[in-house]
């Protein structure tokens, strides 16, 4: 009889082992979607700030060939 509570403690103790080796595991696999998320928002606002910054650039170019083109 002494040897039933040692294998339902054991028993217990493996659960509890497992439960938490699964929580772990559920946290980094967490952990690594989230941190993929985070790149994948910062790959669109770079994109989004692309066209604004092309746009912007281009108008500076015309305007210097402009301006630069009335005095050759």
């Amino acid at each position: 009889m002494t040897d039933k509570p040692a294998k339902l403690s054991a028993s217990i103790q493996e659960l509890t082992e497992q439960i938490e080796t699964r929580r772990k595991k559920q946290q980094l696999v967490r952990e690594a979607r989230q941190k993929h998320e985070s790149k994948k928002m910062q790959g669109v606002r770079l994109e989004r700030l692309a066209a604004p910054i092309i746009l912007v650039a281009s108008l500076i170019v015309s305007a210097l060939v402009l301006v630069l083109g009335k005095y050759f």
